[in-house]
């Protein structure tokens, strides 16, 4: 067997393994399926171009998380600079009313889908009006339960860092909810 078959054969065995993660926090990130689609093609795409680069015996996930939140912070500068339209749904509709939840794939009644959207809109709008970085912590720490030491790796800053982001984001989201009227 080649090299280049057994770089192929491994990376394929990854794909399958942690593609759906990846595309489960390009989600989270992004708000939208289509937009955490096109991340998560990219992340595996430099994943794959980098493999070389990857130290057997580290954590994995935490290498390839690191490359999402990466891909993910390219895409929010783009966005924010090309001030994108609005965001496709958070669920993708059929033509029996019914949604696909992108997390399971299974579909769901949009009357319980509503009352979800409901309830947990307001939070995911005003976490859209934190900063990137702010974001990517209350993802990893809230909706993806990483410990802060890995988020701290996979951002690679200190993990007093990620416990004050965490601070500010959570403070900055209470006083929106607040100001909204929703605490």
């Amino acid at each position: 067997m080649t090299d280049i078959q057994e770089k192929d054969d491994i990376f394929n065995e990854l794909v399958k393994q942690y593609g759906p993660k990846i595309l489960a926090l390009a989600y989270k990130l992004a708000g939208n399926y289509a937009d955490s689609e096109d991340i998560a093609q990219d992340v595996l795409v430099k994943a794959y171009t980098k493999f070389g680069q990857f130290k057997p015996g580290t954590n994995l996930q935490a290498w390839l998380y690191k490359i999402t939140v990466n891909v993910y912070r390219d895409y929010a500068r783009y966005r924010k600079r090309r001030k994108a339209g609005a965001h496709v749904g958070i669920e993708e509709v059929d033509t029996h009313e019914n949604v696909c939840s992108p997390q399971t794939g299974t579909l769901l009644n949009t009357e319980k889908v509503a009352e979800q959207n409901e309830q947990n809109g307001i939070v995911l709008q005003m976490m859209d009006k934190l900063g990137t970085e702010h974001k990517v912590v209350v993802v990893l720490r809230v909706m993806e339960h990483r410990p802060y030491e890995e988020i701290a790796k996979i951002l690679g800053c200190p993990i007093g860092t990620v416990k004050s982001r965490m601070f500010y984001a959570c403070e900055t989201l209470r006083e929106m909810l607040k100001k909204s009227g929703n605490l």
